[in-house]
């Protein structure tokens, strides 16, 4: 929701989420995640059919290509307080799946993204 927290380690909060994702349930990461750069961020198992939601930090200008590669831009986008804009990348996944997220694709002058499950 908008004025929630995006991070377990930041006190930054959206500011502006498109209404469609508003109620969504979120992993919240932590924003220093973005040093993390081993192949495998995130894990997690989904248990009914969902579109995941990747909220990218648009100051990273080079994606990285797990993202580009399987992802697709929604066109969206949402802000935190500090005026950061974040594009927004879905992908659908069947209940049962095994969801994978990669690093961030950028370790400085970055917010790591942010996950929706809708």
């Amino acid at each position: 929701q908008e004025n929630d927290l995006m991070f377990g380690d930041r006190e930054y909060l959206i500011s502006s989420l498109p209404s469609e994702y508003a109620g969504s349930n979120w992993i919240r990461t932590a924003a220093e995640s973005k040093s993390f750069i081993d192949p495998t961020l995130v894990t997690f198992t989904v248990t009914a059919d969902v579109d995941v939601l990747i909220a990218h930090d648009d100051r990273i200008l080079i994606k990285p290509d797990w993202l580009t590669s399987a992802w697709t831009d929604t066109g969206n986008d949402m802000t935190d307080d500090l005026t950061v804009t974040y594009s927004i990348f879905t992908r659908s996944y069947t209940a049962g799946s095994v969801v994978s997220l990669g690093p961030n694709g950028q370790t400085g002058s970055c917010i790591c993204y942010s996950i929706i499950v809708k």
